[in-house]
């Protein structure tokens, strides 16, 4: 059945375009009532012309197909081909360009009309396309000249973009000569130090030793002016050779003037920790304490300062007098306090400071009181 206004050669063009258009477009870009009709044969097409023709009514399925047109090259023929392309390219009134051909009182059958009005179609499709053909030509000119200049500019780029290279590289070689003389100097700067830090322990050490020795010549005397007030008190009736014998040769006092040294266990040191346990555990015994011989020592904390090495001494000491049940006394070289107070830190242990006199002085005297 044909539609009407449109001649059966239109008509049968049409849905011969259309319905290759279906088969081989993409199924995404078929409108819904197209997408139904893409697994028939071409020849059933013609039972449903009107939703074939129908769907060129819109103007979007107009624009897709005249773009398959122009890029996909279909499988119609020139006449089937212009056909189509006079309809998308008609406009909403595709069909109008259609019907004046077949309008009535005309000498022209309606085929021979439609096939004329294709050949003008055609003609006109022609003089379009060598117009854009010109137009390509001109724009592919436009291109050429476009590239020329590019790549002018391209080359000025590139010679920049050497230029930056080598200032990069340049940059790079200076880094790294400047790393390698922060490297060499780091390490000179570790030698030195390591340097610095064995003359300081040597020093420290020739400064222990010194005061060592000092502290047994302070001894040494001390014990001297002891013996020599000893000889030279009065009221003194003792012969000469009686003052001149030894402490062991004399009559024993009833009280003596020393006192009795405190032995190790059984088959132990004195160095040894149970020794001193068992110290701690006798009786009327009291814990003196020199802080800084502790700390300076060999096992101590020397290379901690003097306020963290006094507090490690006492947190030690306090350890001990409460396993022991003890209130030592620890006297630090120093002058925080004036001579002879004491201070009660929040453990059992006395801290002294022998302001004045070395720590040795104030325990002697401290253990004469006693």
């Amino acid at each position: 059945m044909a539609v009407p206004g449109l001649p059966d050669a239109v008509q049968g063009a049409l849905l011969r375009g259309v319905g290759t258009y279906i088969r081989t477009a993409d199924q995404k870009e078929l409108p819904p009532n197209l997408k139904r009709l893409r697994g028939f044969r071409p020849g059933a097409l013609g039972k449903h012309k009107d939703d074939v023709l129908g769907a060129l009514d819109l103007e979007a399925t107009r624009a897709l197909v005249l773009q398959w047109l122009d890029d996909a090259k279909p499988p119609l023929s020139k006449a089937d081909a212009g056909v189509l392309r006079t309809a998308v390219g008609a406009g909403a009134e595709w069909r109008e360009s259609f019907e004046a051909d077949a309008q009535p009182g005309t000498d022209i059958s309606a085929t021979d009309a439609a096939m004329a009005r294709l050949e003008e179609l055609l003609q006109r499709e022609k003089e379009r396309t060598a117009k854009a053909r010109e137009g390509e030509r001109a724009a592919k000119e436009a291109l050429k000249e476009a590239t020329t200049q590019a790549a002018i500019t391209n080359s000025g780029q590139s010679r920049e973009i050497a230029r930056l290279r080598r200032e990069l590289a340049d940059l790079e070689q200076e880094m790294k000569a400047l790393r390698s003389s922060l490297a060499k100097a780091t390490d000179e700067r570790a030698g030195e130090r390591r340097r610095a830090d064995r003359a300081l322990e040597r020093e420290r050490r020739a400064r222990e030793e010194a005061e060592t020795a000092l502290k047994g010549v302070r001894r040494e005397l001390r014990k001297r002016e002891a013996q020599l007030t000893e000889l030279s008190q009065p009221g003194d009736d003792r012969s000469g050779e009686e003052k001149r014998r030894t402490p062991t040769e004399r009559e024993p006092l009833s009280t003596p003037r020393t006192r009795t040294r405190l032995k190790a266990l059984p088959g132990l040191y004195d160095e040894d920790p149970k020794s001193l346990s068992s110290w701690l555990r006798t009786e009327n015994v009291q814990l003196l304490v020199d802080g800084y011989n502790v700390s300076k020592s060999g096992t101590g904390f020397a290379h901690l300062s003097l306020e963290d090495q006094r507090k490690r001494v006492v947190q030690a000491v306090n350890r001990l007098a409460r396993k022991n049940d003890l209130t030592p006394i620890v006297v630090f070289d120093g002058a925080e306090t004036p001579p002879g107070t004491s201070r009660r830190g929040r453990g059992p242990s006395i801290v002294e400071y022998s302001a004045g006199e070395i720590a040795d002085d104030h325990l002697i005297a401290r253990l004469e009181g006693l």
